[in-house]
């Protein structure tokens, strides 16, 4: 059994877990670097750790049916997916460290995992579902002058203008890297005007991240916002192209000034200031002014 699928079968094993415990934040203190691996044997786990283990009746039975429920949820994965826990070198560091006890056990990644080493200078473009046609040609621009310039475009895959930057970077064959707000299953590429776009997300040079396993229906507020604040911390700058009071652009604004993450942004987006500290918030009036702060920064 090679690094991937130890950790695979550790995947599993922890979201059967989750079922049966039904606490994350008591789960998650549970499971440190010197237990992490006694989850290859979830039932002993289970038993040594959660006092309420004894209170679950038919547990055999209990245990058979979400074992094989979770099981044929990780057969959804997309091929090739490679789950990195936040023991492994390949974890990012950045989220260790910003997000703490917050950050994701398991990312779950298609492509190419260098991508996420610190010596890649790592650019995040954000922007609004409401950014018009002009933002989004303008992020597609400044997605490809970031490539050609050696940075790593990040990006969501949660809006027109997210696709607009991942398109320049497959244009190009330039790296980059997506986080997405969803499981890496095989549907997410089905049956959508953007599949040939998003196909090409899976493959090297670039890299597709998600943190949510599998088994997940649906996302939790907190678990959105969750992307916006990974992409904070991997990247070294955020630069917003489109933005509307309240919305994911101007949320993504404040997790990057909370972690004293620099903000650039075109001046004629008019983006609210109203609860954010603006020593972290830099308006340019031209694309060579901002790629001018990028190398300053990152």
């Amino acid at each position: 059994m090679n690094h991937y699928q130890r950790n695979r079968e550790i995947a599993i094993n922890f979201e059967i877990l989750r079922k049966l415990v039904q606490d994350d934040a008591k789960l998650n203190q549970m499971i440190t670097r010197d237990r992490f691996h006694e989850l290859l044997q979830v039932s002993e786990f289970y038993f040594n750790y959660c006092p309420a283990s004894k209170f679950i009746q038919d547990y055999p039975k209990v245990f058979q049916m979400i074992q094989r429920e979770t099981v044929g949820a990780f057969a959804k994965l997309l091929p090739n997916t490679k789950i990195i826990s936040k023991f492994d070198e390949e974890y990012p560091a950045s989220l260790l460290q910003d997000l703490k006890e917050e950050a994701p056990l398991f990312l779950y990644g298609c492509g190419n995992l260098s991508l996420l080493n610190r010596k890649h200078p790592k650019i995040a473009i954000v922007g609004s579902r409401s950014a018009n046609e002009k933002e989004m040609i303008h992020a597609k621009n400044l997605s490809a002058t970031l490539g050609k310039s050696g940075y790593i475009v990040m990006s969501g895959f949660d809006d027109p203008l997210d696709t607009c930057v991942q398109a320049a970077s497959q244009e190009n064959r330039f790296p980059s890297i997506t986080l997405l707000h969803m499981p890496l299953v095989k549907s997410f590429v089905e049956g959508s005007l953007s599949a040939s776009i998003k196909r090409q997300l899976f493959s090297t040079p670039s890299l597709t991240l998600s943190p949510f396993p599998p088994t997940r229906a649906g996302m939790l507020k907190s678990e959105s916002e969750l992307i916006g604040r990974m992409l904070a911390s991997i990247g070294k700058v955020s630069v917003v192209m489109s933005a509307k009071e309240g919305g994911s652009a101007h949320r993504e604004a404040g997790y990057c000034v909370a972690l004293h993450k620099p903000v650039i942004l075109p001046k004629y987006i008019l983006l609210s200031l109203k609860f954010i500290d603006s020593r972290y918030i830099f308006s340019v009036d031209s694309d060579e002014e901002l790629m001018t702060m990028i190398q300053q920064f990152a």
